[in-house]
């Protein structure tokens, strides 16, 4: 078997590199010009993949995830003694402060606590303050318990709504409760009293 003729001092796989070959010419990186290693030929580096995928991906779940943060903030976390925000429909004013002080009754927790307290103005917070320490110190939750209020009517600045007591399984007939409005807001006031 003949091979094809080779250059003096080639070896068997192509012309010897290093410092006894011949080089190829340019400075290196130039021309696709790689320097010789003693591992023989490496090539270029593979090209750099680009990442705008996964650098828009990131920030896109970052705003999610602030934004859905602030909304559960709003949501569950709102210092007490602020009007929820949105109060400005009394239907809505009664069901929420109804809703949350059912809940409230059942649990106890202090979250319920701000949510009830969201509806009411400043006399009725603090007589819910009362309501809840007694309740609280008792241990008394009660899962019979619920309210519902409706009816809500207003003239001016002022209203009324009906409120409808059930506990232990026995209604009690509708109780009359007050709104006011106040800066934008209609607030459940002049409702809760404390224990005697």
């Amino acid at each position: 078997m003949t091979y094809p003729p080779q250059q003096p001092g080639a070896g068997p796989y192509g012309p010897p590199s290093g410092p006894y070959g011949r080089q190829p010419q340019g400075p290196p990186g130039q021309y696709g010009y790689v320097p010789p290693s003693p591992y023989g030929y490496v090539g270029p580096p593979p090209p750099r993949r680009r990442r705008t995928g996964l650098v828009v991906g990131t920030v896109i779940a970052v705003l999610v995830l602030v934004g859905a943060g602030t909304g559960a903030y709003l949501v569950f976390f709102r210092p007490s003694g602020t009007a929820a925000a949105g109060n400005t429909d009394p239907q809505q004013v009664v069901a929420g402060f109804a809703q949350s002080y059912t809940s409230l009754a059942h649990t106890l927790s202090t979250d319920d606590l701000a949510r009830v307290k969201g509806y009411l103005c400043p006399t009725d917070q603090q007589a819910m303050q009362v309501i809840y320490d007694h309740q609280k110190a008792l241990h008394n939750t009660d899962s019979s318990f619920s309210m519902r209020a409706s009816d809500a009517r207003v003239a001016g600045s002022q209203g009324t709504f009906q409120i409808v007591i059930t506990d232990r399984g026995t209604s009690s007939r509708a109780h009359v409760g007050k709104l006011v409005r106040q800066n934008q807001d209609w607030l459940v006031c002049d409702t809760v009293s404390p224990p005697g």
